[in-house]
């Protein structure tokens, strides 16, 4: 099953075209994590929230764009690295690569600089699993504050399961009516901080936003979305609780759409709680 463009509609068009059109078109520093691993599991956690994971052992190498994770001054990311306990092959090439890297304009082209990395071999004589390996790197970017990083701290005790929920069936109603003018508001914070996270002008973001839904979206026939059932919702909770991302039982976004044509549209739900108020974050 195919995850449609939703991530386009709420601010995430920036992060498509970036990365197909390479750095032709220089706009700010651009902040990416690069991760390349052979043979062991891992997890990488920027600033508490876990952007990359990959649960088996392949060969795996990906990079992707972390600008909505980072502020100016001093970040911090942590990577843990872990073997399934029914591995049947030796322990001997097991590796793992992480790097942040910062692209900068220099003479009109995006220029590359390692700011932080950490590598990690196996060694038989001194590796105990999990590994924990952590570092911090220093930024200079002109985003500002995220909310997320002003939300009320949860854990699963003290979380208001009822009122989430409330606020979840929400934003469930709002696109099974296709009622724009409802979801409009309860998407604004998203589309607004990724806009600046990725130098996208705000008005076009949100004209962007509205077309996509109100003209591609809404505008097909076969439009409806799934029932909600909260029996299979998971909350997992990153930077320290304070921003919530929920999915369902199989780690998928928990609004998804009936199935279109070829495509099935779902809508990630990162949340944090902020002046008494659930607000969808990214």
């Amino acid at each position: 099953m195919i995850y449609m463009k939703l991530l386009v509609v709420v601010g995430l068009v920036c992060l498509l075209c970036f990365a197909s059109v390479g750095m032709s078109a220089p706009k700010g520093k651009q902040i990416y994590l690069s991760v390349s691993s052979c043979k062991v599991a891992f997890g990488v956690s920027i600033n508490g929230v876990e952007v990359v994971q990959s649960p088996l052992q392949p060969v795996y190498t990906r990079r992707l764009p972390i600008n909505q994770w980072v502020f100016s001054g001093e970040n911090e990311f942590v990577v843990n690295i872990f073997m399934d306990p029914n591995w049947k092959e030796e322990l001997k090439d097991q590796s793992l690569e992480v790097e942040i890297v910062e692209y900068s304009v220099i003479d009109g082209e995006y220029t590359p600089k390692v700011i932080q990395k950490i590598e990690w071999n196996y060694d038989k004589d001194k590796t105990t699993f999990p590994v924990v390996r952590q570092g911090r790197f220093k930024l200079d970017v002109p985003f500002g504050d995220w909310l997320w990083r002003k939300g009320k701290t949860f854990t699963n005790e003290t979380l208001p399961l009822e009122s989430l929920k409330t606020y979840i069936s929400t934003l469930h109603e709002g696109l099974s009516k296709k009622n724009f003018s409802a979801l409009e508001p309860m998407l604004r914070v998203k589309a607004t901080e990724l806009a600046k996270a990725f130098y996208l002008p705000e008005s076009e973001r949100f004209k962007e936003q509205q077309s996509f839904f109100e003209e591609e979206l809404f505008a097909d026939s076969n439009w409806g979305m799934k029932p909600i059932d909260f029996n299979k919702m998971k909350v997992r909770f990153h930077a320290n609780g304070r921003l919530l991302e929920i999915v369902d039982s199989t780690g998928k976004p928990f609004l998804q759409s009936l199935p279109l044509e070829d495509t099935t549209f779902s809508l990630p739900l990162w949340v944090c709680y902020y002046k008494n108020q659930w607000v969808l974050c990214r």
